[in-house]
């Protein structure tokens, strides 16, 4: 039963359809923790944060928390999940908008010039088996799951789409023979990381691991002046914890939207704020996140003994 649980909490996502559609600028930020009577969160002009914690956890300390910010302004998505025996944790970050590419003064009409627009995304998990003394005999499971989706169509042939998304799942299951000790066996620790791309679009991943996911999505294109293209980025993460355990996916120094024009070259955008502010460091935001785990995992250390 457990094992359907965490499957079923590592599939269920609200995700980005790679179809167009119109859309107006804004953002949405949605932080939901299983254990609670519903979301908190969602949709913003501009930039909105949303944060839900679940219920004290007793014994095992800490409680289970979820995460989602969106910020036109940085283009800046971020998200984490935090769960804590037998919990789920979700967040979904997303921003729209719809720009509008602009060339030099003097350059001929109908001259295409290249475009990039790019996603950097770095993130990582916390799935290291933790044990207490509460836990009876046999298989435990944790997941982490992180959905991220880069969109663009041109408004004026609307079947002009240019994409890519990235699905990554960890699973670990960990076995507990000996009564009352504080170890466990690993089982089984798989990753699966599944990449979508078009021609018109590269994937980079940096680092792919069970403990990190790094890299970067590139959209290239050749547009002309005035061309008007939507665009839609998407961060979705999603982690799952068995009886007794705790796990941890920190997205929340990411990702970051970059657009890339010649020299002299420019766009406006619908929002009218679109990048118009430098990303702040995750630094800070990180070392908050990962304090709350470290906290949470010294707890249960405490627990076991």
């Amino acid at each position: 039963m457990r094992r359907s649980i965490l499957n079923l909490a590592l599939t269920v996502f609200v995700g980005l359809s790679f179809s167009p559609q119109l859309w107006a600028a804004s953002v949405s930020a949605i932080a939901n923790v299983s254990s609670t009577v519903g979301a908190v969160g969602g949709d913003a002009p501009i930039s909105l944060s949303a944060v839900e914690y679940g219920p004290p956890q007793g014994v095992y300390g800490g409680v289970s928390r979820a995460f989602a910010e969106a910020d036109l302004r940085s283009g800046t998505l971020r998200g984490s999940g935090l769960s804590v025996n037998q919990d789920g944790a979700q967040s979904i970050a997303d921003l729209r908008d719809k720009i509008t590419f602009t060339a030099n003064p003097g350059t001929p009409a109908n001259t295409p010039f290249n475009v990039s627009l790019h996603f950097h995304f770095d993130g990582l998990f916390d799935l290291l088996p933790t044990y207490t003394g509460e836990l009876l005999d046999g298989i435990k499971g944790r997941g982490a799951q992180t959905r991220i989706s880069l969109l663009m169509y041109d408004l004026a042939n609307p079947s002009d789409t240019a994409g890519a998304s990235i699905r990554h799942t960890i699973t670990k299951l960990v076995r507990y023979t000996v009564p009352g000790t504080t170890t466990g066996v690993v089982v089984a620790d798989t990753v699966d990381t599944l990449p979508t791309v078009d021609s018109h679009t590269t994937l980079n991943l940096i680092e792919n691991s069970d403990t990190t996911l790094v890299g970067d999505m590139f959209v290239d294109l050749s547009v002309l002046s005035g061309a008007q293209w939507n665009i839609n980025a998407e961060l979705v993460t999603n982690t799952y914890s068995d009886l007794g355990l705790v796990a941890f996916s920190d997205f929340g120094h990411t990702g970051t939207l970059g657009v890339t024009l010649p020299a002299g070259y420019g766009f406006t955008s619908e929002s009218g704020v679109l990048l118009s502010a430098v990303p702040l460091p995750g630094a800070f935001w990180l070392f908050a996140t990962a304090t709350v785990a470290g906290t949470l995992l010294t707890r249960l250390s405490r627990n076991r003994s």
